[in-house]
């Protein structure tokens, strides 16, 4: 059985633009009581891209639950 919950409110423009320039260390800091572990890298270098995140939880090797995730995702 899967939970699917409302999607999160979208990050606005201004903080978008903001937070493109800044380090995932330093937004984690900010966000949150701790920072990312640093061996967390991004899968493509030279590039940034920021927004609303969606988590998805799949239990085993079913991964059906993530491509409708993907669909539903703005």
């Amino acid at each position: 059985m899967y939970i699917i919950e409302a999607l999160p409110t979208p990050v606005n423009a201004h903080e978008l633009e903001i937070l493109i320039n800044a380090e995932p260390a330093t937004i984690g800091h900010f966000i949150t009581h701790g920072i990312p572990h640093p061996e967390i890298k991004a899968h493509l270098q030279n590039v940034r891209a920021v927004g609303t995140a969606v988590t998805v939880r799949m239990p085993g090797n079913d991964g059906g639950i993530l491509h409708y995730a993907m669909g539903c995702a703005r």
